[in-house]
């Protein structure tokens, strides 16, 4: 392997990013996906804690343009996708950004290559398959005749089976 994959994060220090890096040398792909779970799962516990930071998402961003607009797109089997995207668009539009949130299941698909910035919200489920309310946008993405997307910046937060 020709890069650290640990060189991008926070620093931890030498000493624990030495454990951490010691730690993780021999497992296989499977064991560093469930790592990599067991983390998130412990980060999302200790964010529920009194006076704990918020989530990436709710910290301030940079002040945007007067006429920048977002469009965030969620699709959730159970609704913790679309609130999370109904935070994440309250905190765009506190940024300065025109942020309209909708399901993907009301989205006009045909109306993507007219957009500039998306932010996609998933929650799959089972072995990351897209919710119900998502097979129509997610075919007509995979489709042959898919539009090119070239202008479009996005991100995409996909939110997986907490079973």
């Amino acid at each position: 392997m020709s890069a650290n994959p640990l060189a991008g994060l926070p620093p931890l220090g030498t000493e624990r990013l030495a454990d951490l890096e010691a730690l993780l040398a021999g497992l296989d792909p499977a064991s560093l996906t469930w790592v990599s779970g067991f983390a998130a799962g412990l980060a999302a516990e200790r964010a529920r804690a009194p006076g704990a930071r918020s989530l990436p998402f709710e910290a301030p961003l940079p002040a945007a343009a007067p006429s920048a607009k977002a469009t965030v797109l969620y699709a959730s089997q159970t609704g913790n996708g679309r609130r999370v995207a109904e935070r994440l668009g309250r905190s765009l539009e506190a940024a300065g950004l025109a942020a309209s949130v909708t399901s993907t299941a009301d989205y006009p698909a045909k109306s993507l290559p007219q957009e500039r910035l998306v932010f996609i919200v998933a929650s799959t489920h089972g072995d990351g398959d897209p919710p119900d309310d998502a097979r129509a946008f997610v075919d007509f993405l995979a489709a042959r005749r898919a539009p090119r997307l070239e202008a479009l910046a996005y991100a995409v937060l996909a939110l997986g089976d907490s079973s």
